[in-house]
């Protein structure tokens, strides 16, 4: 038998950025929506996700980049 660890996932005090593309938005807003979810179920209110809007994918990584050299996220989603 083999060990099994598992944690324990909690956002309550974590602040987070979520970096959206435009192109697709009728999928994206679905993945957008699921990771608000699943931040939320792990504690985190909406008053601690940050949702930036860029036109299409060439745009996350310098949105992500400006987001991370702000200082004010714990984790950036793209």
């Amino acid at each position: 038998m083999s060990n099994e660890f598992h944690g324990h996932l909690d956002a309550s005090k974590m602040s987070f950025a979520i970096i959206v593309g435009r192109f697709n938005e009728l999928v994206c807003q679905n993945l957008l929506a699921g990771a608000i979810d699943c931040l939320q179920r792990h504690g985190a209110s909406p008053d601690q996700i940050d949702v930036y809007w860029v036109p299409g994918g060439f745009e996350i990584p310098l949105a992500a980049k400006k987001a991370a050299k702000s200082g004010k996220y714990h984790a950036i989603i793209c």
